[in-house]
């Protein structure tokens, strides 16, 4: 039995060692068919375009590279979507491991569709691009695999420096083969901190890549995992078999009257979140509350405050506006916040567009799934874990990436409800909090800041606005195509990295900003009026005060609600008169 047993635990072993194998092995693979793919999505949607299609259903599932697309142009059944239909054909697979033929892949896939496209005379003056983009993609690669192969990537840093396909990579393997900083080993001279226009080019498609390889390893993972199943029904079959056999060669042989059930055999209910956000009647589900460290608001709802006893303090809340009282209209404004652990947390605030006729739903979208997205990004990068916070760039680009996932989220949340995505206009305001600093980033305007360990207080942000009063951009505007797109002097979206442990922060949208902020200043010698930007100390500082006496004094969390709720409601003046809603995330860190 004894060998039986040593037999079934090497056979276990045998397909997690080849698995572990092919992980290592194939990860560039991974990447480079990823970007070919994506290439493909690409080219499909502008034969859509060149054939003025518009179904946008279709056209998501096509960015999300779901082949069910070409289903449902055959179903559609009307000119414009056959006449796509036999432009597209059919998507073949594209295996980034096999380099030559993914490469004759996506290029036979372009020549098809242009020449298609030129007999039902569609424009083509888009195919170029893509025959320069899939030859940049390839050379990229070939570069990497070459340096790969000497172990020496000095002369891929030199062409692309942060801004390769294969950027993560290539610091593996120099950490692996040098004491040198990180920023130093994949970016030259480069200073930590600093930005090369270059490397924000296009920090979304970038972006996409630091998430490819967990992401393009669910095939290979589940081919393993078929395997691995295989072998154990194979082996405890044989291990029935020897047992029975010995049994009645020794005629050992018992009832089965006499055979006693485990104790263990119950399964454990498990539940589970929709694919979907909505439900079949456009309803967010409801978020499991697993524990008090989490803060939520419904639009005009009581903020929830939590307390992490090991460093902060939180409270937050959205208040229905003047304005909105007196028209019977929802709060547009939302907002979350969620304590992890080592003192580490999210906090996320949205403001809905006064003008989307669903900016309340959006708002909603935005704060929910916004605390999901940073919460997986911060888990997958092991921030928390080395209590580390990352680069400048890599910030912009993880941040970049993240944003536009809840943007896309938002996007299915309208098709699912039949509304325009702009109804769902709302902005975003993100602050991951730590022991070791801050990390910022945001879309349209509202106010952030943070008291350093100076005690001076500070913004983190520029708000979004345009030149007319009250306008602003907003997740779901039209912006993400653009590189580099900047709007009031600041990328769109805006990140920080504080590099220093803080005091306090805070984020709100623009209806608490008159009472909290400097933001309206007269300038003597010019006699206009600029925007100083600067959080008000004789507001926060008071405020940190209280927040720690709820620490100290354990106040119950129900009367913590109650309060930091009226306080927003109509603690000063300006929140009495203000007309706008109001929402207003403060945390404290206790051991400062």
């Amino acid at each position: 039995m004894k060998r039986i047993i040593i037999v079934f635990l090497l056979l276990i072993a045998i397909p997690i060692n080849i698995f572990a194998i092919k992980l290592e092995n194939t990860k560039e693979g991974k990447i480079f068919g990823y970007q070919l793919r994506i290439v493909r999505s690409e080219i499909t949607e502008e034969v859509c375009k060149a054939c003025n299609y518009n179904n946008d259903t279709v056209i998501i599932k096509i960015r999300n590279q779901d082949r069910s697309f070409s289903q449902d142009l055959k179903n559609e059944g009307n000119e414009t979507a056959n006449k796509v239909w036999l432009i597209i054909g059919t998507w073949n697979a594209i295996n980034g491991e096999n380099k030559e033929g993914a490469e004759k892949g996506i290029t036979k896939y372009l020549n098809d569709v242009s020449k298609r496209c030129e007999e039902k005379n569609c424009d083509t003056s888009w195919v170029n691009k893509y025959r320069k983009k899939i030859s940049n993609i390839v050379e990229d690669y070939t570069l990497y695999l070459k340096c790969e192969e000497i172990n020496d990537f000095s002369d891929y840093n030199n062409k692309y420096k942060n801004t390769g396909l294969f950027k993560d990579l290539v610091r593996k393997a120099q950490r692996g083969n040098s004491s040198k900083s990180e920023v130093e080993s994949i970016g030259g001279t480069q200073r930590e901190g600093s930005v090369d226009p270059e490397s924000v080019r296009d920090p979304g498609e970038q972006g996409k890549i630091d998430s490819v390889i967990g992401d393009g390893n669910k095939y290979l993972l589940k081919k393993t995992i078929i395997s691995f199943i295989s072998i154990v029904i194979v082996v405890l079959l044989l291990i029935v078999v020897v047992f029975v056999y010995r049994k009645r060669i020794n005629g050992a042989e018992k009832d089965d009257n006499e055979i006693k059930e485990p104790n263990d055999t119950k399964k454990t209910e498990m539940s589970t979140q929709p694919a979907n956000l909505l439900d079949q009647k456009g309803e967010t589900p409801k978020e499991s509350q697993e524990s008090p460290q989490n803060g939520t608001s419904d639009g005009g709802g009581t903020g929830l405050s939590i307390i992490n006893k090991d460093k902060w303090v939180l409270v937050g809340a959205s208040v229905k506006g003047n304005g909105h009282i007196q028209n019977n209209m929802p709060c547009q404004d939302n907002h979350k916040f969620e304590s992890l652990s080592n003192g580490w947390g999210i906090a996320v605030v949205s403001d809905g567009a006064g003008s989307a006729a669903h900016s309340d739903l959006g708002s909603k979208v935005v704060v929910e799934r916004g605390v999901f997205h940073f919460k997986n990004l911060i888990e997958k990068e092991g921030w928390m874990e080395s209590n580390t916070l990352p680069t400048d760039i890599e910030w912009l680009q993880k941040s970049y990436y993240t944003l536009k996932n809840i943007r896309n989220e938002v996007e299915l949340v309208a098709h699912k409800n039949k509304v325009e995505l702009k109804t769902l206009s709302a902005t975003c305001l993100v602050v991951i909090y730590s022991p070791v600093g801050l990390l910022a980033v945001h879309v349209g305007d509202g106010r952030m800041g943070y008291k350093s360990g100076s005690g001076e207080w500070r913004a983190m942000m520029t708000p979004h606005k345009g030149e007319e009063a009250n306008q602003t951009i907003f997740l779901v505007s039209d912006f993400w195509s653009i590189p580099n797109y900047v709007m009031s002097g600041v990328l769109v979206p805006e990140s920080i990295v504080v590099r220093e442990p803080v005091k306090a922060f805070a984020l709100m949208s623009d209806g608490c900003e008159n009472t909290s902020w400097k933001c309206t200043t007269l300038n003597t010698d010019t006699g206009k009026y600029y925007d100083q930007n600067k959080p008000f100390e004789g507001f926060f500082n008071p405020l940190e005060e209280t927040l720690l006496s709820f620490y100290e004094e354990e106040v119950p969390e129900e009367e913590r609600m109650a309060k930091w709720h009226r306080f927003i409601e109509s603690g000063t003046s300006g929140f009495v008169k203000e007309q706008d809603d109001k929402t207003m995330i403060y945390g404290v860190n206790v051991n400062l």
